[in-house]
């Protein structure tokens, strides 16, 4: 029945513990800690260390819980009822109807059977209060140490002993509860529960939802407020409660604040107290961040609402210690306003609280603390002077100075377990990315280990609950999203929507990093999908704008103003970019007569091409093909791409030249305004020394230059002085003897040159130049699945060829013609060249790079222009009835279909249209001339492309090797299907196949055809058309 202590040297008895008076037991390591009753008001403590503490921490409880079990059989057996007291089951407690009594307070007689019923009744005759349900007894077990005691509990098993304070309560008390949002409420609360189960009920009497992180705080007589602690009831911390506060004690916030605004506005008003205290450090920018979102959250109905604030006196409750609202501050703040997207009051509480919990030092508590590392096998030595901080997320451990890195920073999720004895707190977690395991000893002071404790475990408590809601506000927003997608989504004001999807929005194309995302309905259509980013962007209401739609994959797309969105099909994630329609850009024409830079209005959603030939008109130059906008960037020319907008490749501030880009031209015949204009292009590319030189190369244009500006044969003397007028930026002047050694060769060979020779020969010249024109892109070659490594490689594009080589050792890898180019795809940061080998098989180069989208736009543009400049030669050589020359002449094998079976080598012009090709076919091949025929070309093994009846032949590329097919484009299609059914259907062989099938459908009396796709048979010898 009790726990004997022995002196082991002496064998001597040094006390004797009854297990009914330990109140405590606690084992930590190898420390045993039992404290125990002595007297009234007097407890006592003894800690073992030991290697058999946890042995003996187990035989203890076991004897204390064998006792208790008794102690049941006989109160079950015992029936006594008031005033019968057996003197053997006595006990003397002292008795109050007030907690805040300490002295004299009368004491009774009660026996150690009674349950908490009967001592309830006693004690209300006793100290003659009236019988009430809602009385329960609080009996103080020791100094801090409370128990209630339920009407089915019986004394003895809660180890009552003579002496110790028993106080009729309240279990059912009215609080007067102050919240944060200064409202007041009368609320009633159970006594018996603890702090954080008693926050609940008490949001819940304001229709709140359960927050967490709160406690209710005691204001004290000199003002301040002492914070209760959540792990226990409210009387067991304080005795006068009938006024309390509830606020935030933790700082781990969570999407509980997403509830509602008023929530939301809550949270927000009770964490700026840690910046206006200083307790979180605010750089400038940051706090006018937070300002405007202030106000935004506390002062604007709508987002329109900023314009009108004049008084800002409001954000004083913001401003750090130190900090003040000066002139220079206002003048940022409103520099701020203007720069900042709009935001309603969620968003910007939302916003606020956002950037607030990212600041350093957010939620910080700190407490000083003696620190030892627990390792095996080393002699650990205790350090002073350390502290122990407690963040929202994670526990940090370091020295108790300024400015030195902490020795730990762990987030609660890695703690395994921690145990405390005493004033001393061991945590065991791990340690790094390693899962290396590290103890540690952290002893506090006395005072403070209690609430290091309560932080500690509330925390971990905290982040768990936050995980665990996490995981249930995901699975709420998947919902969410499916109803925003799919349409039928309620917002916070009850509107419903139609589909939706998530963009991102700025206005800036250039920048898409760290960028508002926001959920916009498909409904819009480009005009008021403008007006709406317009207002979230904050841009002036008088200027008209347009909006670019840029997907994830960098491909782009006007948003027309009269279609919705929807009929884009867009992709979530991606990215709407307000413009203004018609912003004024600042253009130089390089090679006009007066090349002075202007400003011009321009469509900003035209593309380069269209708006090359308003401009090509404005400045007096001609429209050739290769011209392009090119800027500076770092010194270099950036080319855009005629076939986009501008705003897709750069922005509108830039300064953009008129800069010929493609040098595919023949200089013979050329009128003269147009050859001085494309010397003056050339001779620019020249200057700005985007393409080396050597010595000779200089000197011999020169020469050209020189003969091109004086129209004459120049001589040494004529050299220009400046040389900026003839020399590469970035290069060396040639030698004098140098110079003259070419310029002593070119006199004797042109004694009387022209401006417009000298012109031409400049041209002609520089075209020859290795690297010329040629446009280089480091890449990574795609040997396909398998390969040990993808060899990095120079792609060279040049006017006729493409070189591709090794980046270092420049090693040769592939050559081939532009003309012999089959097809190219580009799609983020993967190119795809088709093209023809010297064996007629088509080939593919696949290569990674970040350039991929640009790479595409350049063969394009090249063989657009080829195929252009094509049909300008065919269209001289028609006026000069020179198609049918033999120079233009070649032939190739002719078929009427695929079948092969009636063919012909025919002779064709390369200048000849496709329709005029057809024509001659029809003839040879003796087909029917009423019928309306298409006509493809084969041109490599297995691959086909479409003539075009409008254009020449030659811009499909065709050879000797090559064949041409003719078909009637109204065909009759042998089809089957699956019950075997067989029918000759006419089917338009320039239309896709898919639009095909709801004819076959129809023709096979199929009602529903979704999902219907036609095969080929390629087993069976049918003819494929008849």
């Amino acid at each position: 029945m009790s726990l004997s202590i022995y002196d082991p040297d002496t064998n001597v008895l040094e006390d004797k513990i009854s297990f009914t008076k330990i109140l405590q037991l606690s084992c930590v390591e190898d420390n045993l800690s039992i404290v125990f009753f002595i007297s009234k008001g007097v407890t006592a403590k003894y800690t073992f260390i030991c290697d058999m503490a946890k042995e003996m921490n187990e035989v203890i409880d076991q004897q204390i819980n064998i006792i208790k079990k008794l102690m049941v059989q006989r109160a079950k057996r015992t029936e006594l009822l008031p005033p019968i007291i057996s003197s053997k089951y006595r006990v003397t407690l002292p008795t109050s109807r007030s907690l805040l009594a300490t002295t004299d307070i009368p004491e009774y007689d009660y026996d150690i059977n009674y349950t908490g019923e009967l001592l309830t009744s006693v004690a209300e005759k006793n100290i003659g209060l009236e019988h009430d349900d809602n009385h329960i007894p609080f009996v103080c077990l020791a100094p801090e140490l409370y128990r209630f005691v339920f009407k089915d509990e019986i004394l003895a098993l809660l180890n009552i002993s003579t002496g110790m304070t028993v106080f009729i309560i309240n279990k059912m008390e009215d609080i007067e509860l102050t919240y944060s949002n200064d409202r007041v409420e009368t609320v009633t609360l159970d006594m018996t529960k603890t702090v954080e189960s008693l926050t609940a009920d008490a949001f819940a009497k304001i229709k709140f939802p359960a927050l967490t992180g709160y406690s209710f705080w005691k204001e004290m007589d000199d003002g301040t407020l002492f914070p209760l602690d959540v792990r226990f009831t409210i009387p067991e911390q304080v005795g006068d409660y009938k006024k309390l506060k509830l606020l935030r004690r933790f700082f781990i916030l969570s999407g509980e604040i997403l509830v509602s605004l008023d929530v939301s506005m809550m949270v927000m008003q009770e964490t700026i107290k840690l910046i206006s205290e200083g307790k979180t450090p605010t750089a400038d920018p940051t706090l006018l961040e937070l300002c405007v979102l202030y106000a935004y959250a506390t002062q604007c109905n709508t987002p329109s609402d900023i314009d009108e604030i004049r008084d800002f006196s409001f954000l004083n409750v913001l401003m750090p210690p130190g900090r003040q609202m000066d002139d220079n501050f206002m003048v940022k703040l409103q520099q701020q306003i203007k720069m900042y997207p709009p935001k309603d009051k969620f968003q910007a509480i939302k916003k606020f609280i956002g950037i607030e919990r990212g600041l350093d030092m957010f939620g910080y508590e700190s407490y000083p603390c003696k620190f030892k590392e627990i390792k095996r096998g080393h002699r650990n030595k205790t350090l002073p002077d350390f502290q122990f901080t407690l963040a929202p997320l994670y526990f940090l451990i370091g020295q108790n100075k300024p400015g030195i890195p902490p020795v730990y920073q762990i987030g609660y999720r890695y703690i395994i377990n921690y145990q405390i004895l005493d004033n001393t707190l061991m945590i065991n977690f791990v340690a790094d990315e390693h899962r290396n395991l590290m103890q540690v000893k952290l002893t506090f002071d006395v005072t403070e280990i209690t609430k290091v404790v309560m932080l500690l475990d509330y925390n971990i408590k905290l982040l768990h609950d936050l995980l665990n809601q996490k995981e249930m506000m995901k699975r709420k927003m998947l919902e969410e999203e499916v109803k925003m997608l799919s349409g039928g989504f309620v917002d916070q004001r009850g509107v419903i929507h139609g589909p939706m999807c998530d963009f991102y929005f700025t206005k800036d194309p250039t920048k898409f990093e760290n960028l508002e995302k926001e959920w916009i309905d498909l409904k819009y259509n480009g005009k008021q999908l403008a007006k709406l980013l317009s207002i979230w962007l904050k841009q002036p209401k008088e200027v008209n704008y347009c909006v670019l739609y840029r997907t994830p994959d960098k491909d782009y797309q006007w948003i027309d103003y009269t279609r919705i969105l929807k009929s884009y099909h867009p992709m979530r994630a991606s990215t709407l970019i307000l413009l203004e329609k018609n912003p004024t850009i600042k253009v130089i024409p390089i090679g006009s007569k007066t090349p002075q830079m202007k400003e011009v209005k321009i469509d900003i959603s035209s593309s380069i091409g269209v708006l090359l030939q308003d401009l090509c008109q404005m400045f007096s130059i001609p429209m050739i093909p290769g011209l392009t906008l090119a800027y500076e960037k770092y010194g270099n020319l950036q080319y855009l791409d005629i076939s986009r907008s501008i705003s897709e490749q750069a922005n509108t501030t830039e300064v953009f030249y008129i800069m010929l880009r493609h040098f595919t031209f023949s200089t013979a015949n050329m009128d003269y305004e147009t050859l001085w204009f494309l010397f003056l292009q050339t001779r620019e590319c020249i200057l700005r020394g985007i393409y080396k030189i050597s010595s000779e190369d200089m000197s011999n244009l020169c020469f050209f230059q020189v003969a091109a500006f004086t129209n004459q044969t120049p001589n040494m003397s004529s050299i220009p002085q400046n040389d900026k007028e003839w020399v590469p930026a970035g290069q060396n002047r040639p030698s004098k003897s140098a110079v003259e050694s070419v310029f002593n060769v070119l006199m004797s060979q042109y004694l009387n040159l022209d401006s417009y020779q000298g012109a031409q020969l400049y041209i002609e010249y520089a075209r020859k130049i290795k690297g010329f024109s040629v446009i280089v892109f480091n890449v990574e070659a795609d040997l396909g699945f398998g390969a040990e490594e993808q060899p990095k490689q120079k792609l060279q594009i040049g006017q006729e060829n493409v070189t591709i080589c090794h980046y270092d050792t420049k090693k040769l890898f592939l050559e081939f013609p532009i003309e012999n180019i089959l097809e190219v795809h580009g799609k983020i940061n993967e190119i795809e060249i088709k093209y023809r080998d010297e064996n007629y098989n088509a080939k593919s180069y696949y290569a990674f790079t970040e350039e991929a989208v640009n790479i595409y736009y350049i063969f394009i543009e090249i063989m657009n222009i080829r195929s252009l400049n094509l049909c300008n030669l065919a269209e001289k050589a028609r006026q000069m009835n020179k198609i049918m020359d033999s120079s233009n002449m070649f032939k190739v094998m002719t078929y009427a279909t695929l079948s092969k079976s009636k063919g012909e080598f025919l002779e064709y012009s390369k200048y000849m249209s496709g329709f005029d090709v057809i024509q001659l076919a029809i003839t040879k091949l003796d087909l029917n001339p009423y019928v309306e025929y298409i006509m493809i070309c084969q041109v490599a093994n297995a691959f086909y492309n479409f003539v075009d009846l409008q254009a020449p032949i030659g811009v499909v590329n065709p050879t000797e090797k090559s064949s041409l097919y003719i078909f009637p484009r109204i065909s009759r299609i042998p089809v089957q299907n699956e019950a075997g059914e067989f029918e000759f259907i006419p089917i338009d062989l320039t239309k896709p196949l898919y639009e095909a099938i709801p004819r076959l459908a129809y023709k096979f009396f199929i009602k529903y055809y979704v999902g219907y796709a036609i095969f080929k048979d390629w087993e069976k010898e049918n003819k494929l058309i008849k």
